[in-house]
């Protein structure tokens, strides 16, 4: 098979965490409420207009994509701890993570006591691509080195991640009691679309299933071929067919077979980036598309 290009560029960083076939994704997020200890002061931007510091606890803003070669894709909460060191562990602290549609509750805790680093994201990886509760649950963490911490959770995996795109809130929890909570942010759970052609010559529609998706979210993509210029394209959802889909013109490009990529996107975050190929990785089982003119 001929080399395919890695045209994800800096996204393949996060594939150092050693999970198959991750890249960087931003979920669509709601504000989240004010700190519930005193964060730094708010300072000015460039132009003079004041701006809010971060929250002292929030969701981290890149959160982690994993697939795997039966087409699945997932991205998975992530928080930042702002100005503080956590402790967690049995006898200590711990994660709560709240579906705020059902009310289903997880706990999170580390098998031994740990502390968790400041400005630096928790991942947490719960559950595999296809939404069933991992083997070896784990929270990971980079601050000088990458730590990889296992946990136990304790509630139902597929009550508060079920559904395509469930709204997260997290808490952290120290003896017993609430310190810092975080607003809602959704995460995509199994979602196993692939990008598809009508066919290859001529007027090519491209489309993707939306799955239970939001109807109005952006969705971009991109075609890449490793000896040519990509080309980059917008769908749209087609109520008709429940759909995001668009028409591009195969005599604009050349004959040969193009990996590619699509984005979901909402209020500027990413909910979910996957493709053909990504963190230098070829998915055998995902088809590149065929231009034939």
């Amino acid at each position: 098979m001929r080399s395919r290009r890695s045209y994800l560029g800096a996204l393949g960083a996060l594939c150092t965490l050693g999970l198959t076939g991750c890249q960087s994704a931003e979920d669509p997020t709601t504000e989240p409420p004010p700190p519930t200890t005193t964060g730094p002061a708010a300072t000015a931007s460039p132009d003079g207009t004041p701006t809010r510091p971060p929250p002292a606890f929030h969701h981290s803003r890149d959160s982690l994509t994993i697939s795997d070669d039966e087409r699945y894709h997932s991205t998975h909460p992530g928080v930042v701890f702002e100005d503080e060191t956590a402790e967690l562990g049995p006898s200590t602290g711990r994660f709560e993570i709240e579906n705020t549609e059902t009310g289903a509750t997880l706990a999170v805790v580390p098998t031994a006591s740990i502390t968790l680093g400041t400005q630096a994201p928790v991942r947490m990886l719960l559950y595999g691509a296809d939404g069933s509760p991992a083997d070896t649950p784990k929270l990971i963490q980079k601050v000088d080195t990458r730590e990889r911490y296992p946990v136990r959770v304790s509630g139902s995996v597929s009550a508060v991640f079920g559904g395509m795109v469930p709204p997260l809130r997290v808490r952290y929890l120290s003896d017993g009691e609430t310190r810092y909570e975080t607003g809602t942010r959704r995460v995509v759970v199994g979602y196993s679309g692939l990008l598809q052609q009508s066919g290859t010559s001529g007027e090519v529609r491209l489309w993707v299933p939306r799955q239970g998706l939001p109807r109005d979210l952006s969705v971009d993509g991109e075609l890449v071929h490793e000896d040519r210029d990509s080309v980059t394209f917008s769908l749209s959802h087609a109520s008709s067919s429940d759909r995001f889909a668009t028409t591009v013109d195969a005599t604009a490009l050349r004959k040969g077979s193009y990996d590619w990529t699509v984005e979901f996107s909402f209020e500027d975050r990413t909910l979910l980036h996957f493709g053909s190929r990504w963190g230098g990785r070829e998915f055998e089982a995902i088809p590149e598309i065929e231009i034939a003119e």
